[in-house]
């Protein structure tokens, strides 16, 4: 994983003037505003979309630490599909998709 190109965590959810709307900021800038739009979102789903965002950072940062430990676990032959024969596959490809996802996020 590269070095994170965005606005550093921790974020926070903040309300606004406006009931519609709720905002990511991090220590100094507004990230995201959570809005209805059409009025087709609840509150609710707006507030877990609020949720997701402010725990981008986080997420990036636990992810790869569990890739970078995963991998490593697989290089050093810790990790074979002996050890687990049924989920192995799964594992690497879905490790895979893992990657491209945080390629997307990297900019890559």
């Amino acid at each position: 994983m590269t070095s994170p190109k965005y606005t550093p965590g921790p974020w926070v959810i903040k309300p606004t003037h406006h009931h519609l709307m709720l905002q990511v900021h991090s220590k100094d800038d507004c990230i995201a505003t959570c809005d209805t739009g059409g009025f087709d979102l609840s509150y609710d789903e707006r507030e877990a979309n609020a949720r997701l965002i402010a725990q981008a950072p986080a997420l990036y940062a636990e992810y790869g630490k569990l890739h970078d430990m995963v991998s490593d676990m697989l290089d050093e032959g810790r990790l074979t599909e002996a050890d687990i024969p049924d989920d192995y596959q799964a594992l690497i490809a879905q490790l895979g998709r893992c990657c491209d996802v945080m390629a997307k996020v990297e900019g890559d």
